[in-house]
C-alpha cells in the first residue's frame, strides 16, 4: 500500500455498500455482515505500520458462501435447520486466507443445500437476484457470491462447485470463475453435496484477483485425503502464469457437441463464434470442432448425487459430535417439517436423493455409486484423450446455451447436453471467462444475454 487509504478505511467503504445496497435494490446476496472485520482490519493496519509483509491477499475485501465454515459468522448451507447453530471451526481454507491476510466482509446466499444450478434461492435466507438484471436467476449454487462481487460489495469471493455452481454464476455475472482440479483445494470444513466433487474456488472480476485468491487457498490439508496427493503442485504462485499474451500459440479445440445450433440461442450462438474469432486473433489456433468418443453414452449415464445425505451425517458428525450422531433420524424429521410448512425450495430433489443415499442410517451407498464412479471415470478419460489426439490444450464451449431466466418459482431444469456431460469433468480445472454482450453498471443494466466461454484443461 502506498498509504493513500488503510485498511480499515476499505473494509468500512465495502460494508457501507453492502448496507446502503443489497436489501434496498432487492438483490439479496449478503446473509451476515462480520461484526469483526474493522477490528481485523485494524491489525493489519497495525501490522503494516511494523513494515510486515502480511501474505497475497492482505486487506482483500472477501465474501464467503454460507456452506463454508466460519467461526461466529451463520453457516446453513442454504437450510433454516442449520440456522442459528453456528460452526465453532473454521473451514480450513479460511484459515488460509486469514493468514494470509484476507478479511471476511460478509457471508453469501446460495441454493439450499446447493442443490439447485438454475438460481439462488434458500429456506434460511431467500432469494438472490442478478446484480446486472434484478429480475434474473445469477444461476446457483454460488449466486450470492457472484451476484455480492458484480455489485462490488468485495474483491475476492468463494463458491464451491459441484457440477456447476462456480461456472454458472460466473457466466451470469461477467466474471472469472474457476473450479479446481480436485485435490488442490482443501474440502474440509464445507458443507457437503457429493464429496467426492466437491470444491471451492475463486470468482472476482478479474483473472489477477483469482489467481491470487488460488494462491493463497491452495494447501496441503493433513485432514483432506485428495489433498495428499503426491503429484500435486505446492507452493504455486499462479499470479506469475497471467500472461496477457498467454493465448499465441495455444491449440483450442471446439466442442461442437456441446454448441449444436437446434439447442442454442442464435444470437449466444453467434457470440460465441465471435468469441472464437477473437482468440484466433489473439494468437490461438482454433481446432473447430473435436469430438469426443462416445459422446452420447456419456450424456446419458446416471451423474446424480446419491451419496448426499451420507456425506452430510458425516460433516454434521464432525461439526456437531455426539450431540449429533444421536438425532440424526430427528434432524431429517424436522428438515421435512420445515418443508412442508412451507420453507423448503427443493422438496423433491433432496427428498430422493436422500432416500437414495439411506440417510437415516447413515450407509455409504455403495453398489449406486460403483456405477456412477465407472461412467465418471470414463469420461475424465475421454477429454483428456481427446486433447492428446487433436494436440489441443483447451476444449472450449459456451456456459449456457440460453439467456438468463427471469426469477420465478422454481422450476425443473431441463437437463442439457452441456450440463449432463460436464458434471463427469469433475476432475479437471476448468477456468471461467466471460465473453459476452454487457451495458451499463450493476443498476443499470440492459441487455439480459450473456455469454460465458468454459474451458477444460489438464492439470
Amino acid at each position: 500500500m502506498q498509504g493513500k487509504t488503510t485498511c480499515v478505511e476499505v473494509v468500512s467503504a465495502y460494508q457501507d455498500r453492502i448496507q446502503v445496497f443489497d436489501k434496498a435494490s432487492g438483490l439479496n446476496a449478503i446473509t451476515v455482515l462480520n461484526p469483526d472485520a474493522l477490528d481485523e482490519a485494524a491489525i493489519l493496519d497495525e501490522r503494516i505500520s511494523r513494515g510486515e509483509l502480511i501474505g497475497p491477499v492482505f486487506s482483500g475485501p472477501l465474501l464467503v458462501k454460507d456452506n463454508i465454515d466460519t467461526v461466529g459468522l451463520e453457516t446453513t448451507g442454504g437450510s433454516s435447520m442449520l440456522k442459528g447453530h453456528p460452526s465453532s471451526r473454521d473451514a480450513f481454507i479460511i484459515e488460509q486466507l486469514s493468514a494470509r491476510g484476507a478479511i471476511i466482509i460478509a457471508k453469501t446466499n446460495m441454493a439450499e443445500w446447493a442443490f439447485s444450478p438454475r438460481q439462488t434461492l434458500s429456506c434460511s435466507f431467500g432469494r438472490t437476484a442478478n446484480a446486472y438484471a434484478l429480475d434474473r436467476v445469477p444461476a446457483g449454487s454460488s449466486g450470492g457470491t457472484a451476484s455480492g462481487i458484480a455489485a462490488s460489495f468485495a474483491v475476492l469471493g468463494i463458491g464451491t462447485d459441484t457440477g456447476n455452481s462456480i461456472r454458472g454464476p460466473a457466466s451470469h455475472l461477467s466474471l472469472f470463475g474457476l473450479r479446481p482440479t480436485l485435490g488442490l483445494v482443501s474440502r474440509m470444513g464445507i458443507v457437503p453435496l457429493v464429496f467426492d466433487r466437491d470444491i471451492a474456488g475463486p470468482l472476482t472480476r478479474t483473472v489477477a484477483d483469482g489467481a491470487r485468491l488460488l494462491t493463497a487457498m491452495a494447501a496441503v490439508d493433513s485432514a483432506d485425503s485428495y489433498s495428499l496427493d503426491p503429484g500435486r503442485p505446492t507452493g504455486v504462485d499462479y499470479l506469475e502464469a497471467v500472461d496477457p499474451e498467454g493465448l499465441t500459440g495455444r491449440r483450442i479445440g471446439v466442442l461442437r457437441a456441446l454448441v449444436k445450433p437446434e439447442d442454442t440461442d442464435p444470437e449466444i450462438l453467434s457470440l460465441f463464434n465471435a468469441a472464437l474469432r477473437d482468440m484466433e486473433k489473439a494468437g490461438a489456433v482454433i481446432v473447430d470442432p473435436v469430438a469426443i468418443d462416445n459422446f452420447t453414452a456419456h450424456q446419458e449415464a446416471d451423474n446424480f448425487c446419491p451419496r448426499f445425505g451420507y456425506d452430510l451425517q458425516v460433516y454434521l458428525s464432525a461439526r456437531f459430535g455426539g450431540m449429533f450422531r444421536s438425532t440424526w433420524p430427528t434432524f431429517w424429521h424436522w428438515e421435512h417439517m420445515a418443508r412442508i410448512r412451507g420453507f423448503g425450495i427443493h422438496l423433491n430433489t433432496s427428498r430422493i436423493s436422500l432416500q437414495m443415499s439411506h440417510h437415516v442410517t447413515g450407509v455409504h451407498p455403495v453398489p449406486t455409486l460403483i456405477s456412477i464412479q465407472a461412467a465418471r471415470l470414463s469420461a475424465r478419460m475421454s477429454l483428456p484423450r481427446l486433447m492428446l489426439h487433436s494436440s489441443t490444450q483447451l476444449s472450449i464451449q459456451p456456459g449456457f446455451s440460453r439467456p438468463l431466466p427471469l426469477l420465478g418459482p422454481t422450476k425443473p431444469m431441463a437437463a442439457t447436453t452441456v450440463r449432463r456431460f460436464l458434471l463427469r469433468l469433475d476432475c479437471l480445472p476448468q477456468p471461467f471467462r466471460w465473453a459476452g454482450k454487457q451495458t451499463g453498471s450493476p443498476w443499470a443494466f440492459n441487455s439480459w444475454l450473456v455469454l460465458g466461454l468454459k474451458m477444460f484443461c489438464l492439470p
